[in-house]
C-alpha cells in the first residue's frame, strides 16, 4: 500500500513538473525568438511571425497547439518552426528530471537552468551569441540559489564553496578569451559564471565534470568536422551548447560519472 502511494505521489509530482516545464519552455521560446529578432519582450502579445495575427489562448498552449495545428499558422498557413515544440518538450523533460524527482535546492537550481537551456542552445546555434538577458539572469539566479543554501542549512562553508569554485570556470574562460583574442566569446564567459555557481551548489566534482565533458565533446566534434572537411580552423564554433550539454550530463548521470571523470586528475573535489 505504501509503495503504491509513494509511486502515485512521484507520478503526480512528475506530471506537475512536466506541466510547469512546458509553460516555462513556452516562455523560453518566445524570449529566444524575440531576442534573436531584436523585438520587444513585453510590449507585443504572442503572434504569428508570418502574418502578425495575435494568437488566441487555444493557439498558445505549449506543444499541443503546434501538434493540433500540424505545425502551421491557423490564419495564413505559415510554417511554424519545429524549434518551438522541441524547446518546450526539452524543458518539460528537464523539469521532470529535476523537480519531478526532488524538491531539493539542487534540483530547483537545475530547474532554473532548464528554463534557459533550450533557448540558449537555439540562439547560440542560430546567431553565435548568447543574450545577456539569459546569461546574466542565470548568473543572478545561481547567486541567489547559492545564498538560499546558506539560509536553509546555515552552513557558511557551502556558500563559500559555491561562490569560490563557481567563479573558477568564468575566470578560466575569460583567460581563454584573452589568449584566443576573442575566439572564446564573452557570452561563454558569462554563461560559465551561472553554470559554475549552480553546479558548485551540488559539488565541485559536478562543476568540474561538466566543464571537462564540454571541452572533450567539443574537441571530438571539431576534430570530426575537420576530418570530414565540413568546417575549417577559422570557423566560429558555438561553445554554449557544449557547456550546457556537459552540465546536464554531469547532473543527470550523477556521482558515478563525476568520480570517473575527475579521478585521473587525482584532485579531491
Amino acid at each position: 500500500m505504501t509503495n503504491s502511494y509513494d509511486t502515485a505521489l512521484m507520478l503526480i509530482q512528475a506530471l506537475f513538473a512536466a506541466i510547469f516545464g512546458l509553460a516555462f519552455g513556452s516562455f523560453g521560446t518566445v524570449l529566444a525568438t524575440r531576442l534573436i529578432s531584436d523585438e520587444s519582450i513585453s510590449k507585443e502579445p504572442s503572434h504569428c511571425r508570418g502574418c502578425g495575427t495575435p494568437l488566441t489562448w487555444r493557439q498558445n498552449i505549449p506543444l499541443f497547439s503546434w501538434l493540433v495545428q500540424r505545425g502551421r499558422c491557423a490564419q495564413c498557413g505559415e510554417k511554424i518552426s519545429i524549434a518551438y515544440p522541441v524547446c518546450e518538450a526539452t524543458t518539460a523533460l528537464l523539469f521532470v528530471g529535476t523537480v519531478g524527482q526532488s524538491l531539493s535546492i539542487e534540483a530547483i537550481a537545475m530547474a532554473g537552468l532548464a528554463v534557459v537551456t533550450a533557448p540558449m542552445i537555439w540562439t547560440d546555434l542560430k546567431t553565435h551569441r548568447l543574450p545577456n538577458a539569459m546569461t546574466y539572469g542565470l548568473a543572478l539566479f545561481g547567486a541567489l540559489t547559492a545564498l538560499a543554501t546558506f539560509i536553509l542549512d546555515g552552513n557558511p562553508s557551502r556558500l563559500v564553496t559555491a561562490f569560490t569554485w563557481g567563479l573558477v570556470p568564468a575566470a578560466a574562460m575569460f583567460l581563454l578569451n584573452l589568449l584566443s583574442r576573442g575566439g572564446m566569446g564573452m557570452g561563454d564567459v558569462k554563461l560559465s559564471l551561472g553554470l559554475g555557481l549552480i553546479l558548485s551548489i551540488q559539488s565541485t566534482a559536478a562543476m568540474s565534470t561538466a566543464f571537462i565533458l564540454a571541452f572533450a565533446v567539443a574537441a571530438i566534434v571539431a576534430a570530426l568536422t575537420l576530418a570530414l572537411r565540413k568546417t575549417s580552423l577559422k570557423a566560429a564554433i558555438p561553445f554554449g551548447p557544449y557547456l550546457l550539454l556537459g552540465s546536464w550530463v554531469s547532473y543527470l548521470v550523477g556521482t558515478t560519472l563525476q568520480a570517473f571523470i575527475t579521478a585521473p586528475w587525482a584532485v579531491t573535489f
